[in-house]
């Protein structure tokens, strides 16, 4: 069933529910159609008893429209606690800017043994990382770009 989502959020939050009522694992791909400014930060948390990854996919991108997903949050996405995702034909771009420049997040913020793999995108990040891996989560990059910032490494 495909439904049009106001938010990121509002999409995962769907996904949580279906997911509780029925049980189910699997794949659930979430459409993105249209550039998307995040008002804070996409938490993707793991599901205790089921296989589910999440694909977030750009739609549109191979005829030179291009998907950006902003977020000026302390990171543009955060994967926690054994989360599956893909993230596939999307621009990631965080903004976040903290005067003492010890809490700047990342585009893509990986933590607690979760599993992420970046196909075909790009991410960046003004002034925090543009990948941060930490707690053994595993990361696959495939025909990706990742950007430092002027005061950060990029991962």
């Amino acid at each position: 069933v495909k439904q049009d989502f106001a938010s990121l959020d509002d999409a995962l939050e769907a996904v949580k529910v279906a997911e509780a009522e029925t049980g189910l694992g699997g794949e659930v791909v979430i459409e993105v159609t249209a550039s998307l400014l995040l008002n804070s930060t996409c938490i993707i948390k793991g599901f205790p008893q089921r296989d589910v990854c999440i694909r977030i996919k750009g739609v549109g991108r191979g005829n030179g429209k291009r998907i950006f997903i902003n977020s000026a949050g302390h990171s543009v996405f955060k994967v926690l606690n054994r989360a599956r995702v893909v993230l596939e034909d999307v621009n990631i771009v965080h903004t976040c800017y903290n005067k003492d420049k010890k809490q700047v997040g990342a585009g893509v913020f990986c933590m607690n043994k979760c599993q992420v793999i970046l196909k075909n995108c790009e991410v960046v990040s003004k002034h925090g990382f543009a990948l941060w891996a930490v707690q053994r989560a595993h990361v696959i990059a495939e025909n990706c770009q990742l950007f430092q910032s002027e005061q950060r490494s990029g991962i």
